[in-house]
């Protein structure tokens, strides 16, 4: 199962991801070139208060370590905080298509056998 999931991964960061997850390596901070990377490829999905959601799926370096993410800013401040939660959670059936979802589902069974760990990735 393992080799089929990494035939998916088509870059490093997404490589880089799932073995932190797999060996339970614990929470991530985006480099600077990495966040910069994220919010140039970026696609806004929904704006919330002071959240948007960004979607990543469409992007071959990051659709299968990030998908979705959160962007959070203040009007008082230039900062913008980027948050994801890196782990196989399910999703209603039809929230992914069928194989995504079965696929997801799956390593996340397999991940919590083998001790893998779930992870938030900021910057």
């Amino acid at each position: 199962m393992i080799r089929d999931v990494s035939g998916k991964l088509n870059s490093d960061f997404e490589k880089k991801m799932f073995t932190r997850y797999w060996n339970g390596d614990g929470d991530y901070k985006l480099t600077e070139n990495e966040f910069n990377d994220i919010l140039s490829n970026a696609r806004a999905t929904a704006i919330s208060g002071n959240a948007i959601t960004i979607s990543l799926y469409h992007d071959d370096t990051y659709d299968y370590a990030i998908g979705s993410a959160t962007l959070y800013f203040s009007t008082d401040s230039a900062n913008l905080r980027f948050y994801d939660n890196y782990n196989f959670d399910s999703k209603p059936w039809g929230g992914r298509n069928y194989s995504a979802e079965i696929a997801t589902r799956l390593i996340g069974i397999a991940g919590r056998s083998h001790g893998a760990k779930s992870f938030s990735i900021t910057n």
